[in-house]
């Protein structure tokens, strides 16, 4: 760059703030301004990320991943549950979704900089008090006085500094109480749960059976694929991942769990997502798994029959008479299948039964039909017995 006579270099994609201050560092070489001087790729420093940052929730935001990863990265090493945002209208939106303890927020942003940003926080009473601190590259009293206006604490200088980072942030945050682990959150909300399970089903048990059920047969083996994935670095199979189990998660009233898939899908997207945000996400599953498996309750059977042999009749009888109810999605038609699939396990026609559970928990009515049409056909078979063996 030196045979060039170039004062810098630019890498795609180049964002508006990039850009900024690129201009603003290139304007100030001529101008009158004190500049502070830059500090250079000089020799290591060693840090220490203080302990009082373990499992505290802090959303950085910036519309340069580069600057997202390297400010996520110095959070990471000292335990922090990091969430990123790259505009300011998707951190408002995450600012409704979860806690936070902290905002790290860059001042020159397109459509909505940090300043605004700053003023909209603050204008909700319930968020008067958060912790909001800028990242900029400008040094100029003007801007210091335009963050302390906007309602921001004060400002981190870039390119950030990890022991600065760490004890500004230690200092912040002091007032606060002890943060949780994730892990711990999920166990603490787990006596809270079932009400919100409860709530999304109208406190009907058999569909709440039925969801369980569904949820360990689709995820048993999320958490080491999550991992797999991860390890692979196959960002776009694990974004896909972590999106489908945060829907799935929502059902399950697990805030904690709908959060770590949530940070997992971004960092996928931005194609980096941390070993610890894999972890993150995988023992949080792992957790949710295991409370769920608790949950589950053996399907009712009182419905059809009550001696140990079923009626062949009878069954067909319930067969046909769910049939119509799957096939307008009827949660009625569900309880008869499960009592069906319940008293033919161990005979030979088990498995279409089951098969049709399975249709119809997917939302393949059609196909659960047609499986159901077989298992009539079965029992009218010359062969038939539905007597488990």
């Amino acid at each position: 760059m030196a045979q060039l006579q170039l004062q810098g270099l630019l890498i795609k994609p180049v964002t508006e703030s990039v850009l900024f201050n690129a201009i603003q560092d290139s304007l100030q070489l001529h101008s009158s301004h004190h500049v502070l001087p830059s500090k250079g790729l000089g020799k290591a420093t060693a840090f220490t990320p203080p302990a009082s940052l373990r499992h505290r929730r802090i959303l950085v935001v910036d519309d340069n991943a580069l600057n997202r990863e390297v400010a996520q990265d110095f959070l990471e090493l000292a335990g922090v549950q990091v969430t990123t945002a790259s505009s300011g209208r998707e951190a408002l939106a995450l600012l409704e979704q979860r806690d936070l303890d902290a905002v790290l927020l860059d001042v020159q942003m397109p459509e909505m900089d940090g300043l605004e940003v700053a003023r909209r926080i603050r204008s909700n009473s319930q968020w008067a008090q958060l912790p909001i601190w800028a990242l900029t590259a400008q040094a100029r009293q003007e801007d210091r006085q335009a963050i302390l206006a906007s309602g921001m604490h004060g400002q981190l200088t870039k390119p950030i500094d990890a022991q600065v980072l760490y004890d500004t942030l230690d200092q912040a945050l002091a007032h606060l109480p002890p943060a949780l682990p994730a892990s711990t959150s999920v166990q603490a909300a787990q006596s809270a749960n079932s009400a919100g399970i409860a709530r999304h089903f109208a406190g009907h048990q058999d569909r709440i059976q039925r969801l369980l059920r569904a949820f360990i047969r689709d995820f048993a083996h999320a958490p080491t694929h999550i991992q797999e994935l991860h390890a692979a670095q196959d960002w776009k199979a694990l974004s896909l991942l972590a999106h489908t189990l945060k829907g799935s998660l929502g059902y399950l009233d697990q805030p904690a769990a709908m959060h770590a898939m949530e940070n997992l899908e971004w960092a996928c997207l931005q194609e980096h997502a941390s070993s610890a945000l894999a972890e993150s996400a995988s023992t949080q599953l792992q957790a949710v798994l295991a409370h769920v498996a608790q949950r589950l309750t053996p399907p009712s059977t009182s419905s059809v029959a009550h001696s140990t042999t079923p009626d062949t009749a009878l069954l067909q009888a319930t067969v046909q008479q769910a049939i119509p109810l799957i096939r307008r999605g009827d949660y009625a038609g569900m309880q008869l299948l499960e009592q069906v699939e319940s008293h033919l396990r161990g005979s030979p026609l088990h498995g279409l039964a089951a098969r049709a559970l399975a249709l119809a928990e997917d939302l393949e009515p059609d196909a659960a039909c047609t499986c159901l049409h077989t298992l009539i056909e079965a029992f009218n078979a010359p062969s038939a017995d539905p007597t488990p063996l």
